[in-house]
Parts: C-alpha cells; structure tokens; sequence
C-alpha cells in the first residue's frame, strides 16, 4: 500500500469516527433533553403539591383563605399570611410558565396544571394580591397572567386594604336568628 493510499484509507477512517462521534452526541443531547423535560415535570408536580399541602398543612390557612374571598376583615398578620402564601403560589406559576416557555414541560402537563392556576387566580383575595404585587414578576408572566385570567376578571376584586369599604352581607340579629316564641 502506498503512501497515497494509506493517507487515503485514515482520512475515511476519520471521516467515519467524525460521523460516529456526532451520532452518539445527538443521542446523548436528545437524552439530557429527555432527563431536563422529566425533571422539570417532576418539579412542577413538586411545586403544586407544596401549594396544596401549605393549604392543609399550616394551621389556620384554610379558614383564613375563606375568610379573605368572603370579605370579611382581616388582621395585619392575617394579611401578611394569605399575601405569603398567594405570592408563593404565584411564584410557582411563573416558573412553571418560564419552564413551560422554555419547553421544558410537556404541553398537555401545563395545560391540565393551567387550569388549576385559573381556579385559584380567580379567588377575589388571589386578584386583590396580584392587583397589589404584579409589578413582582417578570413582563413576560405578567402579560400571559393577565391574559388567561381576563375571563374571571368580571367581578371586582376585594380591597383588602381597606377592608372596612367591603360590602357584607347583613348578619341575621339576635331576634331574627331566635326561634319564635312558644304560645
């Protein structure tokens, strides 16, 4: 074999390597693509389940979340806490936005756990906290918030700041609850 030919015969030998090197380099990305996918679904079920287990895990919180979407007063501490954990919750949506913007979770998966959001955004305390801390969040979830959520922004969000300017419902008076007299 000549020298020519020997030259030859390793260029096609390296050409073939080159060629094998980036199959397997598409195979490895196409496999952290995968692992990245999974593990952000796997976060994003993570994170809604610390949203509902804040709910009946933290004493009180469900009661106060009652409270506050039925407009009754709260407390400066009551306020603090349904303000914490709705940012929280809000927090989750974004990353989870961001993550899905990135294509990093599953269509299907973001859009089952969307409407979920939709629900608790539709809250009054939920609308009054993001009317309050929307400037918090990046422009991009911003826009896609507001948007998705503009089908449930028909009723007015509570004030709680103010929360004696809330309109109640009357309570029943001592004599209207009492049972009739017996005759």
């Amino acid at each position: 074999m000549s020298l020519a030919e020997l030259s030859d015969l390793s260029q096609a030998i390296a050409a073939i390597a080159v060629i094998a090197s980036l199959i397997v380099l598409i195979i490895q990305v196409r496999q952290g693509n995968q692992l990245a996918r999974s593990a952000a679904a796997r976060s994003q079920i993570e994170s809604l389940k610390s949203i509902s287990q804040a709910m009946y895990q933290t004493p009180g919180l469900a009661e106060l979340f009652v409270k506050a979407n039925s407009g009754q007063t709260l407390s400066e501490a009551e306020r603090l806490q349904i303000t914490s954990y709705l940012t929280a919750a809000s927090r989750t949506w974004e990353a989870m936005y961001d993550a899905y913007r990135q294509g990093l979770i599953d269509p299907d998966l973001w859009e089952a756990h969307r409407k979920q959001a939709r629900v608790l955004a539709a809250a009054p305390m939920a609308r009054a906290v993001w009317a309050l801390r929307r400037n918090w969040y990046s422009k991009a979830y911003r826009d896609f918030h507001e948007a998705d959520c503009a089908s449930t922004a028909d009723e007015k969000p509570i004030d709680y700041l103010a929360p004696a300017s809330i309109p109640r419902q009357p309570s029943a008076t001592a004599t209207e609850a009492a049972p009739p007299p017996a005759q």
